[in-house]
C-alpha cells in the first residue's frame, strides 16, 4: 500500500476544493441530476398533493444555472456546502416536498456533518406513501450514501445491496458497496464485486478505485498509486478527485464523523 500517495492525494483534494472555494471554474460544470432521482421525483410529485410543485429540471440550460436547485447542485459538486445549504433551503421553500430537492438536502447536510438534520429529512421521505419502484431505489441510494458518509459500513452495505436489486448495472453503487464490504472485512465479496466492473467504462473510474481499494486493504498485490494515476489520466483531475474524496472519507481514520444516535437510524420497517 502506498501510504505516501494517500497523503499526497489528500493534499491534492484539499487544494482542488480550495480552488473551487475561491471561485475557480470547475472543469466539469454538468449538473445533470441522477436519472433515478429525477424520475423518482417526477413520479412521486405527480401522485401526491405536491403535484403542483414540478421536479427540478434534469439539467440546466446553456450558461448559468437558473433555479435555486440547480445552483445548489452546482455548489454542492464544487464543495461549497454552506452556499449549497442556503440555496437548497430556497429551493425547498419554492417547491416544498419535492423529492429531488429533499434528497440533495440530505447530501448537503451530511457534508456539513449535520447528520441529525440529514436523518430528519430522510425520515420525512420515508413517511411518503407514494413509493414507486424508481422512487424507492433513489431513496435507498440516498440512505446508503448517508450511511457510508457516517462510516456505518454494515448499514451502508445492506442499503447498497438493496439498491442494486433495482439498478444492478450501477457501477458507482457497486464501488461503494466494495468500500463497505472491505471496511467490514469481507474481502471475498469485495473482490467478486470488483470483478464485475469494467476498465473500459467511459462514465466512471469505478474499476480503478475498486482495485485501489483492494490493494489498500491488502486483498491484492496491486499498486494503489498506479490505479489512481490511471484514473486521473483517463477521466481527468476533477472527476477523479470527486471519487478520491469519497475514498479518503472511507479509508482515512481522521475523516471519521461522530457516531449517529439511535434516533438517527432509518425508521424501523422501512426501506433500507
Amino acid at each position: 500500500m502506498k501510504r505516501t500517495f494517500v497523503v499526497g492525494a489528500l493534499l491534492a483534494t484539499v487544494a482542488w476544493l480550495g480552488r473551487a472555494a475561491e471561485g475557480a471554474p470547475a472543469t466539469d460544470t454538468n449538473i445533470t441530476i441522477d436519472p433515478a432521482i429525477a424520475k423518482a421525483s417526477a413520479e412521486a410529485d405527480a401522485n401526491t398533493a405536491h403535484a403542483g410543485s414540478p421536479a427540478p429540471a434534469a439539467s440546466a440550460p446553456a450558461g448559468e444555472p437558473q433555479t435555486p436547485y440547480e445552483k445548489a447542485l452546482l455548489n454542492y459538486k464544487a464543495g461549497k456546502y454552506d452556499a449549497a445549504k442556503v440555496l437548497i433551503d430556497d429551493a425547498d421553500e419554492t417547491s416544498p416536498g419535492n423529492a429531488a430537492i429533499q434528497m440533495l438536502k440530505v447530501r448537503i447536510l451530511a457534508e456539513l456533518h449535520d447528520f441529525h438534520g440529514a436523518h430528519q429529512v430522510l425520515n420525512t421521505l420515508y413517511d411518503r406513501t407514494d413509493l414507486s419502484p424508481t422512487y424507492a431505489a433513489a431513496l435507498t441510494l440516498t440512505n446508503a450514501d448517508l450511511s457510508l458518509r457516517e462510516r456505518h459500513f454494515e448499514a451502508a452495505a445492506k442499503a447498497y445491496q438493496s439498491y442494486l436489486q433495482f439498478r444492478p448495472a450501477d457501477a458507482d453503487a457497486k464501488l461503494k458497496l466494495i468500500y463497505a464490504k472491505l471496511s467490514t472485512g469481507d474481502m471475498v465479496a469485495a473482490g467478486k464485486l470488483a470483478s464485475e466492473l469494467q476498465p473500459s467504462d467511459a462514465t466512471t473510474p469505478a474499476y480503478y478505485f475498486a482495485h485501489a481499494a483492494l490493494a489498500h486493504a491488502g486483498a491484492t498485490t496491486g499498486d494503489e498509486e498506479q490505479d489512481f494515476e490511471q484514473a486521473r489520466t483517463i477521466y481527468g483531475i476533477t472527476l477523479t478527485n470527486r471519487y478520491l474524496k469519497t475514498y479518503l472519507e472511507v479509508f482515512s481514520a481522521e475523516k471519521s464523523p461522530a457516531p449517529a444516535t439511535a434516533s438517527q437510524s432509518a425508521p424501523s420497517g422501512k426501506a433500507q
